[in-house]
């Protein structure tokens, strides 16, 4: 027996697929899930709460049930749930606050370019808190965490009150401060879970944000695991690019307790750039730029160390950054401290590099140290490294005060207070025709040179 399908009938089951595919797609496509609070229990699974179901789709937080404080809980996760983004919008210095139970996970999972946002894009202030015993999980193989979002936008994330947070971001990276131009000091801080792990290719405290201020990122009370090819805090991210950046950056921990591991994106044993400032910006603000890690265990894996190295032309302003170290270790290839380099402006570029406190037992291995190099004819390039406990050694030559230039000026100084400092290359003064300065200073600790010489100014 033959079974035949009738033109008609072929025609009428090509419209029922194309039919239920339509119905398909309009079923599974993505919306996002806008928070209300409507339904007054403030839970994430009571549907009555948001204009759609949640569950694997982004996820918006507007100016609607915000509070005046963090001190009120206004959202809460009960049960794990697997969102697609999540974006925080609020404006007026309002906040949203998310607490997550206990055992369970707030799961974004993405291929989207913004996994998780804080910032309305206007100029305005944006506050979230993310607390409770649960934890905070993003994955996406190239998107971006961005806290501070438009002109002149500030932004509060503050996870110190959770337990855990984790992001594997790809080729992406965690930044802080907002892209957008502003003339405005506009502050925008991240505090980390007790417990964080960041993998990325690039965690930026204020290091591309073209708002003025200080951007802050401060370390969790626990463990903090940074898996970063390159930490860059205020100014510029190493890049060429000469674009504006006018923030400051700052790097701390939430308060006395937690240590901090720091390796290149693929941990082990890989090493991340750590910047200071460090570019040519092109503009003329004067940036700071702090990492103080005292008092607390650090574990540190770093290529090349540039603190306040200015390179851009015109108008651009001070470089000032501080980095401070003195429990744990620190291995480092290279050092690079204070640079005001094809800067034609009179303008100063300051380093100090701060390694141990009285009593502390914080080693650091250096590969070889440049400090203090000009090559303009105006500005001080000035870089101190101060030793005052545990024990350093640098494996290679110091070079303190270069200044290439007639009329530029380039000082260096070394200090030591406490410690043991080894030096098992040359320490000399660089070359050039403008003022050099250079002084090695003792008062305290072991200076031991294991085989080079000391050519400087004053010893």
């Amino acid at each position: 027996m033959q079974l035949t399908v009738s033109s008609l009938t072929a025609s009428l089951l090509r419209i029922a697929v194309f039919t239920f595919a339509l119905l398909l797609m309009t079923e599974t496509r993505v919306s996002a899930a806008t928070w209300s609070g409507a339904s007054g229990d403030d839970l994430w699974s009571t549907l009555g709460n948001w204009n759609t179901s949640p569950v694997g789709q982004p996820v918006v937080f507007d100016g609607t049930d915000a509070q005046a404080s963090s001190a009120t809980i206004n959202n809460r996760i009960g049960t794990s749930i697997s969102i697609a983004t999540l974006g925080y919008a609020q404006t007026n210095g309002l906040w949203q606050n998310t607490e997550i139970a206990s055992g369970q996970t707030l799961t974004i999972t993405t291929t989207s370019s913004a996994p998780l946002t804080v910032g309305s894009g206007t100029s305005s202030q944006t506050n979230v808190s993310l607390s409770g015993a649960g934890s905070l999980s993003v994955s996406s193989t190239s998107g971006s965490i961005q806290v501070g979002n438009g002109t002149n936008n500030a932004a509060v994330l503050d996870m110190s009150g959770l337990a855990a947070f984790s992001a594997n971001l790809g080729t992406g990276s965690l930044n802080i401060g907002s892209a957008g131009s502003g003339i405005t000091d506009y502050n925008s801080t991240v505090k980390f879970a007790a417990s964080s792990t960041l993998t990325a290719a690039a965690l930026q405290v204020g290091a591309v944000s073209n708002t003025p201020g200080t951007q802050t990122l401060s370390l969790g009370s626990g463990t903090n695991i940074l898996n970063v090819n390159t930490l860059s805090v205020g100014g510029n991210d190493g890049s060429t690019s000469g674009t504006a950046t006018r923030s400051s950056g700052a790097l701390n921990f939430n308060g006395p307790t937690g240590s901090v591991t720091l390796r290149g994106s693929t941990g082990g044993s890989s090493r991340a750039d750590v910047n200071l400032i460090n570019g040519n910006s092109i503009a003329g603000a004067n940036l700071v730029s702090t990492v103080n890690l005292l008092g607390h265990s650090a574990d540190l894996m770093v290529d090349e160390l540039t603190m306040a190295r200015r390179t851009g032309s015109g108008t651009v302003g001070n470089a000032t950054a501080t980095f401070s170290f003195d429990t744990g270790t620190l291995d480092v290839t290279s050092i690079f401290m204070a640079g005001r380099e094809q800067v034609t402006a009179s303008r100063d570029a300051t380093a100090t590099l701060n390694l141990g406190s009285s009593g502390s037992t914080g080693t650091s291995t250096i590969g070889s140290m440049t400090m203090a190099n000009n090559t303009q004819s105006t500005g001080t390039a000035l870089a101190t490294l101060n030793v005052a406990g545990g024990s350093h050694t640098v494996e290679g030559n110091i070079t303190m005060s270069a200044a290439s230039t007639t009329g530029g000026i380039a000082t260096s100084a070394i200090n030591l207070t406490g410690g043991t400092f080894t030096v098992e290359g040359n320490i000399a003064e660089g070359t050039g025709s403008g003022t050099r300065n250079s002084t090695i200073t003792l008062n305290g600790g072991t200076f031991d040179m294991d085989a080079g010489s000391i050519t400087v100014d004053t010893f």
